[in-house]
């Protein structure tokens, strides 16, 4: 028998296979099924093109229960909306779905004793309450919140670089960062890049990595912006903490905390004092495989497979 788990994010889907031993023995890769942002059509398109990639590798057609964290929801999906998006798509004994924060959660060690704590594009902070529900601080988006996110650190790195060039604040080597980052000769040409046409939050977001660059590099400036969007970030975490007393870890995921060991450090000094034996650590295995682990469990409410008909 073979569970399968998926991680329908917003602009990849990533799959993984277990077997009945509960071991991960495939991985794939495909297009978006957050019908969101795609269409339910094309989600459901993506879908079959996955299963197809999956079965010309393994030559499995069936499995005894699938999993989906999708991006697109935000809880538990109602059976309806597990039957508009997988019926004649996907063959399995069970389907489940929920939220892509669920199974971040299902990919921690001891998950019902963990905070996760995710820093990518956007940011939030989950964990699970008495009742298997997932409760989350943070997550309100790029205007409302996002604290501690790429969006968030570049944008305020970009805006550090405007006002160190014209001398209004302190001098920072993000000015001719944001300048070569986006091919500009002067901050004229850099209003243009921003405004005519309205640049997309992705491309702001992508200049994160170069605020870590001149952090390395021993920027104060970038630093501090670090530093700061971390504590904002860390706040938020310890909020859900505080009302989740037992929780005893943390575990971090996403691009911020998997490639800035600066901002990371900043985050976990934040909580220096804060709960006696708390563990923070970076999530060792990636949300798909919460996901296969979800569909596992999934599986084992069914009834022995002999008296499926």
């Amino acid at each position: 028998m073979f569970y399968l788990g998926i991680d329908g994010g917003g602009t990849k889907t990533t799959a993984a296979i277990m077997n009945d031993k509960k071991k991960i023995v495939y991985t794939f890769e495909g297009k978006s099924i957050n019908y969101y942002s795609e269409g339910l059509e094309t989600a459901r398109q993506n879908m079959k093109e996955l299963l197809m990639a999956i079965y010309s590798r393994t030559g499995i057609v069936q499995f005894r229960a699938v999993f989906i964290g999708m991006s697109a929801l935000f809880g538990k999906a109602s059976e309806k909306e597990i039957n508009d998006f997988a019926e004649g798509v996907i063959r399995a004994d069970i389907i489940g779905m929920d939220s892509d924060l669920y199974i971040a959660l299902k990919a921690a060690e001891d998950d019902e004793k963990s905070v996760v704590g995710i820093c990518g594009t956007g940011s939030m902070a989950a964990a699970f309450n008495k009742d298997g529900e997932v409760v989350t601080k943070g997550g309100y988006g790029y205007i409302l919140g996002d604290e501690g996110s790429a969006y968030a650190i570049a944008l305020e790195a970009i805006q550090a670089a405007v006002t160190g060039a014209e001398n209004s604040t302190e001098p920072t080597a993000l000015s001719d960062k944001v300048l070569e980052f986006y091919s500009c000769s002067s901050l004229q040409e850099l209003v243009d890049r921003f405004y005519n046409p309205t640049i997309d939050r992705k491309t702001i977001a992508s200049f994160a990595k170069e605020v870590t660059d001149c952090a390395r590099n021993g920027d104060t400036v970038a630093r501090r912006i670090l530093r700061h969007q971390a504590q904002k970030f860390a706040a938020t975490v310890k909020a859900l903490q505080r009302e989740n007393e037992e929780r005893e870890h943390i575990y971090l995921y996403g691009g911020v905390f998997q490639h800035d060991e600066i901002f990371t450090y900043y985050f976990k000094a934040a909580f220096r004092g804060h709960k006696k034996g708390l563990k923070i650590k970076l999530l060792k295995v990636p949300p798909v495989h919460g996901a296969a682990k979800a569909a596992y469990d999934l599986g084992q409410t069914l009834p022995p497979e002999e008296l499926i008909l």
